[in-house]
């Protein structure tokens, strides 16, 4: 609540009688540290975005970010060019937004206010929830890099570069997360300053994690490391499976998942989804050895039965035994070679 004070989000006005009013909530997370330790308590003040009136309320919702292949492709520039990798994290990056819209939101509960009261919040900034939230976030945050001489690239919107003679500094944001690689130690310090002069900013230093995957950078060599262990671990927490035994190959054997009809189905299968939906974001992001499998699970994600169950536990076990395995960056003496397709279709 502080910070929405301190970034004159909203001012309180008499309930108007013709608007839309939408209501909202609080929300609560837990951030780990780089051991799976609990590191913070989180508690969010957010719009609920669904009591939103499309075309009074909001228009345009979209907002661009940076692809994960496009990390992995700044994170293999900075080990060919030995540059050093830092993160940074925005606080309340959403409250930066100036509204357009003439949106009004309940007073908050607990606060000495309740539902029926004769006053409303007038927004006068974009909020969690709101759905042109993310949308006013990217122009600000664009606005304020091309001020600094960045320039966005063509091809993704979520990545900005600035040149200066050989040196250049190279930045990608993921909503509030930013990734940033330079060649020079100086250009790389300027830049955060300027960051922290426009927005409230969290120093992270060298990079650990970044989005859900763990990073590591030789200090000297610079090579780079990327690999989901952590975020394994949590999933072996997560099914009480820390001292499952490991399987060697993703691939159940002995066992054909499409012809289990005997097999009975699970009682609940949100679990199965869940497991499922983060086994995609493992294959998806690194580990493409799986992806058969997880995208063969995928096929029973409506009606998932104890043998579907069984294999998914399977491939959970071949990724303890390799949650080791990752991504390895390093710098090469081949020179960078561009090599484009076309495909005919057989024509």
């Amino acid at each position: 609540m502080n910070s929405l004070r301190d970034h004159g989000v909203g001012e309180y006005v008499p309930r108007p009688s013709d608007k839309n009013v939408v209501g909202n909530r609080w929300m609560f997370k837990l951030e780990y540290d780089n051991n799976g330790n609990i590191a913070k308590y989180n508690a969010r003040f957010v719009c609920q975005g669904f009591t939103q009136e499309e075309g009074i309320d909001y228009t345009e919702t979209f907002a661009p970010v940076t692809r994960y292949e496009s990390v992995r492709f700044l994170l293999a520039l900075a080990a060919q060019f030995e540059c050093d990798i830092h993160q940074m994290d925005v606080d309340t990056a959403f409250l930066n937004g100036e509204l357009d819209e003439e949106i009004y939101m309940e007073l908050p509960k607990g606060f000495g206010f309740d539902k029926e009261s004769e006053k409303v919040c007038r927004l006068k900034k974009s909020l969690y929830g709101l759905k042109q939230a993310p949308l006013y976030w990217y122009t600000v945050v664009k606005k304020a890099l091309m001020d600094m001489g960045f320039e966005v690239n063509n091809a993704e919107n979520g990545i900005y570069s600035k040149r200066t003679g050989g040196k250049f500094v190279a930045a990608g944001f993921f909503v509030d997360d930013l990734l940033c690689i330079a060649n020079n130690a100086k250009l790389l310090q300027d830049t955060k300053t300027l960051l922290k002069k426009r927005f409230k900013i969290k120093d992270l230093g060298s990079i650990s994690k970044f989005l859900g995957v763990r990073i590591k950078q030789d200090p000297k060599s610079k090579a780079v490391t990327m690999d989901h262990e952590q975020y394994i671990n949590e999933l072996l927490k997560e099914l009480d499976l820390p001292e499952a035994k490991i399987s060697p190959c993703p691939t159940w054997n002995g066992m054909n998942i499409d012809d289990c009809d005997n097999s009975p189905l699970l009682s609940d299968g949100s679990q199965y989804r869940s497991l499922v939906g983060k086994f995609l974001w493992v294959a998806v992001s690194m580990r493409a050895d799986t992806a058969f499998e997880v995208s063969h699970l995928s096929r029973y994600l409506s009606c998932p039965r104890e043998c579907h169950w069984t294999a998914a536990k399977h491939v959970l076990r071949y990724l303890k035994g390799s949650k080791s395995r990752g991504l390895f960056n390093t710098q090469s003496n081949l020179p960078l070679r561009l090599l484009i397709f076309g495909c005919g279709f057989g024509q």
